[in-house]
């Protein structure tokens, strides 16, 4: 993520070419990784991360798997995947593609949790376990060298520390947000939102909701009711943006999150006057907003 290098890059400054991770992580490639011993459940392990600057890691290749797996000795520990929004379906907390998998014989399978656990002995299997408490592999920034500031005023700027939101994307300040009118499950909106380079947006401010708010019924001359990235399938109550990013500003309705029927898991938003979020189950169809940063 763009807005993540940034803050990686600053805080390696003064460091061999700038490059190098902070101490403590250790680096594989363009990434930097670090274990944690604390023992916490999945959705708090990611929170955790999270308020490290990081997400639990997602594993793209076996060498990086290698290397991570290189990181510990006996302990089995939590990675950032996980399918308790739809069974199967698998995303990495970080809203990276889930595009590399290392599952032992016979698993996935379902039989107690939805979330996967990194296993050193034998190194080179993943699988899943029961609902009991492991430690924590935090992963810190897909990007260190790169910084990059999207501005909304980009398209005809030569500059090369600017760089513009994709055609049909709209901008807002450093991110860029996208409309899709299609009725889609959470899910199918989420891999959507993947498929063209972002997630499922995540809102970070009163002022960014109305910004988006302001775009969809510029777009719309409506107020649709449409899914972001919020989600607490992982842990009833500990909710989660799609794209990895801290859960850092609400918008509920008065009396949300109810997780009405027990099966309220994912956000949807402009409910009630077209002002406000509710929680909703998964497999109803909405249209998407997706972001990118």
């Amino acid at each position: 993520m763009i807005r993540r290098a940034v803050i990686i890059l600053l805080i390696c400054c003064g460091m061999a070419a700038g490059k190098s991770c902070p101490a403590g992580w250790s680096q594989y490639k363009n990434r930097c990784f670090m274990s944690v011993s604390t023992e916490r459940t999945w959705a708090e392990s990611e929170r955790y991360c999270i308020s490290m600057g990081g997400n639990l890691a997602s594993v793209h290749s076996r060498e990086e798997y290698n290397f991570i797996d290189s990181l510990f000795s006996t302990h089995r520990v939590w990675i950032g995947g996980c399918d308790a929004v739809q069974e199967g379906h698998w995303l990495w907390s970080d809203g990276t593609k889930f595009d590399y998998t290392l599952w032992n014989p016979g698993e996935p399978n379902n039989s107690v949790l939805d979330c996967p656990a990194n296993c050193s002995t034998p190194p080179e299997q993943i699988h899943t376990l029961q609902a009991i408490l492991l430690p924590v592999l935090a992963l810190a920034s897909s990007m260190i060298s790169r910084a990059v500031l999207i501005l909304p005023i980009c398209c005809g700027v030569a500059s090369a520390w600017i760089e513009c939101c994709p055609k049909d994307w709209f901008p807002y300040f450093e991110r860029c947000f996208k409309f899709d009118s299609t009725p889609r499950t959470w899910i199918d909106a989420e891999q959507y939102c993947q498929s063209i380079g972002g997630n499922l947006a995540s809102i970070h401010s009163s002022d960014e909701y109305v910004y988006i708010q302001g775009m969809i019924h510029k777009l719309t001359n409506t107020n649709p009711r449409t899914w972001i990235g919020g989600w607490d399938a992982a842990q009833e109550g500990l909710w989660l943006w799609s794209d990895g990013s801290k859960f850092d500003y609400t918008r509920w309705n008065p009396g949300e999150p109810n997780h009405s029927g027990g099966a309220e898991d994912c956000i949807e938003m402009n409910t009630v006057e077209m002002m406000w979020w509710n929680d909703l189950p998964c497999n109803l169809a909405r249209a998407a907003l997706c972001s990118l940063s």
